[in-house]
């Protein structure tokens, strides 16, 4: 957020502040701490108080320790309780409204509410609607091993350390394990009144903020079916996964950044899926529905399929994933067991909430009680000092984040930039060899750990933090419960040493594709994913990627696929032929390269020309090619396919000119 989007006046709650009165188990005392701190920022009244100062304390003490009797609920920023606003007594001790109070019902949408029912794969049972409050609350979960459903997760942390923050934000909002809870109910019971129901197809396109976390969780609660979109796709993309998911509601920002997100999906679905705008630049409070908890019906029974996750893979189009709670939960395994992420950790998120990969560090999150950082851009001067000031211990997660680190450091001076750092976490592609060395020697910490996950398998292990030479190669070893094959081309299984397609098969395997059609190709007749990544494994383990079978090109660790590429810039009048490749980069790891054959009598496209051409065709920004080549002609093999590794050598060889022009 740039330093023009705050208002005058605001301040946030300085995180080190926040964590020295969290440790104290007083959340009463952090919750008034952090109202002092608001009310200091804005003398003239609350009424002018910015999102930071009345979201932020607000939410970082909704349901902090659930003391005094049932249906109370601390709440530090402007609480009326039937005594107007801002009222606090003394000695920090917060007023508290009852449970039938009609302003307590009102503050609550502070925190967050979404919900819904509806069936996706079979009927529920209807039970009667139960009151949040006292006995009639949803029982707690008592296990001393974390549940592997989203919303137990929820619960369970909720009850073992109810005051800790979990999310905040760089807006100087933050939302405790019971706050989550609470605002998850809130914002259910809100969505469950537009008509959301168990198993009803709800895509949502947000930015990493607090408000997308307590969406996806109130849709967990309600048994949903959720399709995360990443923000930077475009009316091309949301069309072919409208095809496949057919959403019912679509929760968008009506602009963000420039975009007319709820105008796209109007577009492309029409009247089918009921727009839910969120716009919480707007709005002081979480930008979703609010609604009463005791609406609430049951959580759903069954862990069927209700998360829908987007991957280009090698083909065009775009694909839905489908992943359970359970497969879920279980991409977090390796992030707890190797990775050893613990409660002191603090992750600042730079990118897409809306990838598995955040959900994945979510459930770590509730797991082992560390805090997650919401950014919704990064900005390359100013997110590294926001993050440090956020007291980051673990930063991600691909080479421009880790270059903008550095960049930072070396402008902070001597002076340690991030004095608490313990690793930087890798992953979308390999890291250069020389990067773990460069990160230890001027950020600190263990370097730079890159893992190894794919959509349809997220995050199948990581290398130990003491092999720099396994890390060097990007190399890594299977986390809990993955089983590791290397096969050949007749499917067989190779040698330790011999080079391969890497197979997986464990607990956070997907459970199909939305197009049924494609799961054959996927899974083998073992029950191992296919990732088409070409490895080795060594007789210790240790997996090693050497190659690719799929034809897509990882930039700055998003994939994107040279076949849809390819097709939009084969219709282009100049080109004749087109070959998209890969091309090393030191800052986004891989950028596209469109190798083009001009056509007869025209002279070859520019760089402008192409991706002008993208951008008409309505692909997103990231996908289109950063650099442009000719050719006499694109190699290919008696099938007519495209011989990639020839075209590379072509270039290499210097037998093109960059921008199309000779």
């Amino acid at each position: 957020m740039s330093d023009g989007d705050r208002r005058p006046g605001s301040r946030t709650v300085h995180p080190a502040l926040v964590r020295a009165v969290e440790r104290t188990g007083q959340g009463g005392l952090a919750a008034a701490l952090a109202h002092h701190v608001a009310r200091r920022a804005d003398p003239g009244g609350p009424g002018r108080h910015s999102r930071q100062a009345r979201l932020g304390t607000g939410l970082a003490a909704v349901g902090p320790d659930r003391a005094g009797p049932p249906g109370g609920t601390h709440h530090a920023a402007h609480h009326r309780c039937r005594r107007g606003r801002g009222g606090v007594q003394q000695r920090g001790q917060l007023p508290r409204c009852g449970a039938g109070d009609p302003e307590r019902r009102r503050l609550a949408g502070r925190a967050g509410w979404f919900e819904r029912g509806a069936q996706l794969l079979g009927n529920s049972r209807a039970h009667p609607l139960r009151p949040l409050d006292g006995a009639h609350r949803e029982p707690a979960v008592t296990t001393t091993a974390p549940p592997h459903r989203l919303w137990d997760l929820v619960l369970w942390r909720a009850e073992r350390t109810p005051g800790r923050i979990l999310l905040s934000d760089d807006r100087g909002a933050a939302m405790t394990a019971a706050g989550l809870r609470d605002a998850a109910e809130r914002v259910g019971a809100g969505l469950a009144a537009l008509g959301v129901r168990e198993g009803s197809r709800v895509m949502w396109q947000l930015p990493t903020t607090l408000e997308c976390v307590v969406l996806s969780v109130a849709l967990a609660r309600l048994g949903a079916v959720q399709n995360p979109v990443i923000t930077v796709l475009r009316e091309a993309e949301l069309r072919a996964l409208d095809e496949q998911f057919a959403p019912e509601f679509a929760v968008v920002p009506t602009r963000w950044r420039g975009f007319e997100h709820a105008a796209a999906v109007r577009s492309v679905a029409g009247s089918r899926a009921r727009v839910i705008p969120c716009d919480h630049n707007e709005s002081t409070e979480l930008a979703l529905p609010q609604g009463d908890p005791a609406d609430l019906p049951s959580p759903p029974a069954s862990d069927a399929p209700r998360w829908v996750y987007v991957t280009s893979g090698s083909t065009a189009r775009p694909k839905g994933v489908l992943h359970t709670d359970a497969s879920v939960f279980a991409s977090s395994n390796a992030m707890v067991d190797q990775f050893g992420a613990g409660e002191d950790d603090v992750f600042p998120m730079a990118y897409p909430f809306a990838h598995i990969g955040g959900m994945a560090w979510l459930v770590t999150t509730l797991r082992v009680g560390s805090r997650l950082v919401l950014l919704d851009n990064f900005d390359p001067a100013r997110t590294p000092v926001t993050m440090a000031e956020h007291g980051a211990t673990i930063l991600g997660s691909a080479t421009p984040f880790f270059q903008a680190y550095l960049a930072a450091q070396r402008k902070h001076g001597a002076e340690r930039l991030f004095p608490g750092l313990r690793l930087c976490m890798g992953g979308g592609a390999a890291v250069s060899p020389d990067l773990d060395e460069i990160v230890r020697r001027t950020l600190g910490g263990d370097g730079v750990v890159n893992g190894y996950g794919l959509t349809e398998f997220p995050i199948a292990g990581f290398p130990r933090r003491t092999d720099a030479a396994g890390k060097a190669r990007s190399s890594w070893l299977p986390g809990p419960g993955v089983e590791v094959r290397i096969a050949g081309a007749d499917g067989r299984d190779l040698p330790a040493g011999s080079s391969g397609e890497l197979r997986l098969r464990g607990p956070q395997r997907f459970a199909g594709y939305l197009d049924h059609e494609l799961d054959a190709t996927a899974i083998d007749e073992q029950g191992y994913v296919r990732t088409g990544d070409l490895a080795v494994v060594d007789e210790h383990g240790l997996v090693t990627i050497t190659g690719r079978l799929k034809e897509i090109v990882v930039r700055g660790g998003e994939n994107i696929s040279v076949a849809e590429i390819e097709a939009v810039l084969s219709t282009h009048p100049a080109i004749a032929d087109i070959a998209v490749i890969g091309l090393p980069d030191p800052r986004l790891g891989e950028t596209c390269c469109a190798v083009v054959v001009p056509a007869d009598g025209l002279p070859p496209p520019t760089l402008d020309d192409v991706r002008a051409h993208c951008r008409d065709a309505g692909m997103a920004r990231y996908k289109t090619p950063e650099r442009v080549r000719t050719l006499a002609s694109i190699p290919r093999n008696s099938m007519g396919k495209i011989q990639r590794q020839q075209v590379r050598a072509a270039i290499a060889d210097g037998d093109t000119v960059p921008d199309g022009r000779r």
